[in-house]
């Protein structure tokens, strides 16, 4: 009788013992699944930041380069944006506060909000 219940205490361990190392193996392959669509939403990413970038560099006078080494590319993201900022093209592409349409009268001609009359006009 000993024998037997040692024989299946012992039979159903291997087979916990089995699922066990199926589920470790499942959950490493989601990790790696993850870890795979993470890269490749980041390298996207990269790769829109290296086209603004070139357009930047294209609008200032500049020349458009190849994607530079990983860790120059923060760095690199900063100094773009802020010689965007200075660039004086670029400032003269922003629209001023005047020359934008007035938002309100475009929600109230497709019925999105009621028009409302202010003291400013």
């Amino acid at each position: 009788v000993d024998k037997s219940i040692g024989e299946r205490v012992q039979s159903e361990f291997h087979d916990v013992l089995q699922v066990a190392k199926e589920l470790e193996q499942s959950n490493q392959n989601l990790a790696e699944n993850v870890l795979n669509k993470r890269s490749k939403t980041s390298l996207q990413r990269q790769a829109q930041v290296h086209a603004v970038l070139d357009e930047y560099k294209l609008r200032a006078g500049g020349e458009a380069k190849k994607p530079p080494a990983p860790a120059l590319q923060s760095q690199l993201l900063v100094e773009a944006l802020q010689s965007a900022k200075e660039a004086p093209a670029l400032k003269k592409e922003v629209a001023s506060p005047q020359e934008q349409p007035p938002v309100r009268g475009y929600l109230y001609n497709f019925g999105l909000a009621p028009l409302k009359h202010s003291k400013e006009g």
